[in-house]
């Protein structure tokens, strides 16, 4: 991320030498009053993704730990997601029983301060907080949360600042000719690079919330993370049974993803069911038809994910 984030800025820099056309005073002053708008803007942005964001999920898990329902997991597997300095972080999926009466599987991303107990290792029980008021996060762990360093993120809006400034300075000098801002024009860097900026920056927020900050990632048919907090706090288990599958052509890391065809009932109708999930490579000869657990929401059947039996 940090590399990306300096090769953004240092894009537009190869342009600031192109010549600019000349433009008229009013459309030199517009330009100048949009890009004070627009540098403020994305400023605003970074702060607010990179010092405010963190520390509004920090108070909101500190906030679970105290009204959360208290529930033992038991931790079915482990992948870990590489480690800074003391801190190891790793993604875990549980197996713990909803609201609903139902034991569910789901995933948890974790950032371990205390490695060398070996608290979260596969096998071991931990305890949960399930989310009593929204579904986002749909349940954390009881322990302390890591401290959130925000000096990242000063730093992030700091640079901005002066990015924006020296950026400015340095075209005035090569084009200024004396005037204030009258060598501004659409082609200028200083104009359009807080727009690619921006963009930029909408794209990688939306890469990330593809994978949910507490559940690593979409459970079944769910299409956002409020989809998915709902099916692992509410969802209900019905039998289905696996009457084919095969591999869709995409995959992820060399891991392909699978297709199932599950036959179900749900709300007393039988009904055929599509599941796609990640599959490792490793394990797909292992694939066969057979039962399969289903979970879904009574009220919204259209929302559902599959839990294959564990060897």
């Amino acid at each position: 991320m940090i590399i990306l984030f300096f090769l953004f800025y240092a894009f537009p820099l190869f342009f600031v030498a192109i010549p600019s056309p000349e433009v008229s005073p009013q459309l030199a002053n517009i330009l100048f009053g949009a890009g004070i708008v627009m540098w403020s803007a994305l400023t605003w942005k970074i702060f607010d993704l990179a010092y405010l964001n963190p520390q509004r999920k920090t108070e909101k898990i500190r906030q679970i730990q105290h009204t959360g329902a208290p529930v033992r997991a038991h931790i079915v597997n482990k992948e870990s997601y590489g480690s800074t300095r003391n801190l190891v972080r790793s993604k875990l999926t549980l197996r713990f029983r909803n609201f609903a009466g139902t034991d569910i599987e789901g995933d948890l991303l974790v950032t371990d301060s205390r490695p060398a107990e070996r608290r979260f290792e596969t096998g071991k029980m931990i305890n949960l907080q399930l989310n009593r008021e929204s579904m986002v996060p749909p349940y954390v762990t009881d322990d302390d949360v890591a401290r959130t360093n925000n000096l990242s993120g000063l730093i992030a809006v700091l640079f901005n600042i002066a990015y924006a400034v020296g950026l400015f300075a340095f075209t005035h000098y090569l084009k200024s000719d004396g005037s204030a801002w009258g060598f501004l024009s659409p082609s200028d860097p200083w104009v359009w690079a807080p727009i690619m900026f921006g963009i930029e920056i909408a794209f990688l927020s939306f890469m990330a919330r593809i994978a949910s900050p507490f559940t690593g990632g979409r459970v079944g048919t769910a299409r956002s993370a409020e989809d998915s907090g709902e099916l692992l706090l509410y969802g209900v288990s019905t039998p289905g049974q696996v009457v084919n599958y095969n591999r869709s052509g995409s995959d992820t890391n060399d891991d392909p993803y699978v297709d199932f065809y599950i036959r179900t009932t749900i709300n007393g109708q039988v009904q055929e069911l599509k599941h796609t999930q990640v599959v490792p490579i490793s394990e797909v000869h292992t694939l066969q038809r057979g039962p399969v657990e289903v979970i879904y929401l009574p009220h919204r059947p259209d929302l559902y994910t599959a839990q294959f039996p564990r060897s």
